[in-house]
């Protein structure tokens, strides 16, 4: 490297430019750092423009006419005002840095110095750029201002406007009933009072729950005992608080009832009805038939009898078609056992009467009439009787005589009866409540006695 300080041959490790002044620094082996500049040739025109280098004010960029507009001594195609590396003369926004010359709209003026709505506030700081607004007004302080946010009162910086009507979701009251949609659980029907009985989070006016087909469950049940007519139909919601009302008809019935949970029709006759829920508020009505069942009497089938495991003892089979344990066993009114099971075994020594007894006592009493060992046992059922006893005779018996006495010794029924099946049946429906003997003219007569 030649060197105007009469330094020659040095070997040079690394070379840097100082821009602001064209300073070279020479880093060398063992001989320091050297400092030289490069200039330009005064009389030379570098960039051709016909002005000499020496008075050229941007001589490495053609400018014949030599604008200055700053008057700065630099022309105007070689400043760079914003030292963003973009020339005055190339540059869309020569008084801010903006190197990547970004420009949204294509209108020539760089985005961080455009004011398109012209307030005097830069595009990049205004809060409306399309809108001016030179007081940059924002009453909900959420970055929009007044003059150009879809709710001004509601902070929304999302400006979210779902049906596009020009008000934001924030503020809208599509009803009118002075709630925001956000916050009315009944949006596009009024209902300032935010009723909702049922606490779901929508508004009684358009909750529409009562409409789905699980909304209503409806139950009977049947007469619990023969003759007792008192069955029930229970009616519930599960969209509750609304005004019910459920109408009941049938059997010579006409009834009604308001509700909002739940309701019931009580001590209903065996027959049909029909009942029909509504709203009283609204058109909905949905109606069902329905059947209280009559009540089955107690229904025991005497299996028969076998040799018991001592002496002079039998062991009685019986098997329950129809009743409610558990059950009570009792032989001469001294209790022997009580039993949930449908299919039992009692075994017994002696002569008198078995009787099996359930839980409730209005379905009847099983009677057995015991003689002793390998006596042919007879039952009769219900116990007490509300319309016809049914007596099942062991054997092979196709006629028995019965006859039924009152309490006072009075024969007040005798018929010599068909058995069908080991069974006879004896009619009490138009006899009076009472204590009743009945007797079976049999080898062996029998003698039962009967409650009605």
């Amino acid at each position: 490297m030649q060197s105007f300080n009469g330094m020659s041959n040095v070997q040079v490790r690394d070379l840097d430019l100082r821009p602001s002044d064209n300073t070279v620094l020479a880093s060398t082996y063992g001989r320091g750092v050297f400092t030289g500049s490069f200039t330009i040739d005064p009389n030379d025109d570098n960039d051709g423009d016909g002005i000499l280098n020496g008075v050229d004010n941007c001589p490495n960029t053609p400018n014949p006419g030599q604008e200055d507009a700053d008057g700065n001594g630099i022309g105007d195609v070689c400043q760079d005002t914003d030292f963003d590396g973009v020339a005055d003369a190339f540059d869309n926004c020569r008084d801010m840095r903006n190197p990547d010359q970004a420009d949204a709209d294509g209108d020539g003026i760089g985005d961080v110095c455009e004011d398109e709505d012209g307030d005097g506030i830069l595009d990049l700081e205004d809060n409306c750029p399309l809108n001016a607004n030179p007081d940059q007004a924002d009453d909900d302080d959420d970055g929009i201002g007044n003059v150009c946010d879809n709710c001004p009162d509601n902070a929304n910086p999302d400006q979210i406007d779902t049906d596009g009507n020009g008000i934001g979701d924030v503020c809208q009251d599509t009803d009118g009933d002075g709630i925001i949609d956000i916050e009315d659980n009944c949006s596009n029907t009024p209902n300032p009072d935010q009723a909702d009985a049922d606490g779901d989070g929508i508004g009684n006016v358009c909750d529409n729950g009562f409409l789905a087909q699980d909304n209503l469950t409806v139950e009977t049940v049947s007469e619990s005992c023969p003759g007792l007519e008192n069955g029930v139909i229970n009616i519930t919601v599960n969209e509750i608080n609304l005004p019910y009302e459920a109408n009941l008809v049938g059997n010579g019935l006409n009834v009604t009832q308001n509700f909002t949970r739940t309701t019931s029709f009580e001590d209903l006759p065996v027959g049909s009805y029909v009942v029909c829920v509504s709203l009283t508020d609204r058109d909905f009505e949905r109606c069902f038939e329905l059947t209280i069942a009559a009540a089955a009497p107690l229904d025991i089938d005497f299996e028969g009898v076998l040799p018991g495991s001592v002496a002079n003892s039998s062991i009685y089979s019986f098997n329950v078609n129809f009743g409610e344990g558990p059950f009570e066993i009792r032989f001469n009114d001294e209790l022997i056992r009580t039993t949930n099971e449908s299919s039992f075994d009692v075994e017994l020594t002696g002569s008198g009467t078995l009787e099996i007894i359930p839980s409730r006592l209005c379905q009847g009493i099983f009677s057995l009439a015991i003689d002793g060992p390998g006596i042919d046992g007879v039952t009769a059922f219900p116990n007490p009787v509300v319309n016809e006893l049914t007596i099942s005779i062991p054997g092979n018996l196709s006629t028995v005589p019965v006859s039924v006495f009152n309490i006072s010794g009075q024969l007040i029924y005798q018929q010599n009866t068909n058995v069908n099946g080991n069974r006879v049946n004896v009619p009490f429906n138009s006899m009076p409540n009472g204590v009743y003997f009945v007797r079976l003219a049999m080898d062996n007569p029998v003698v039962l006695k009967i409650v009605k």
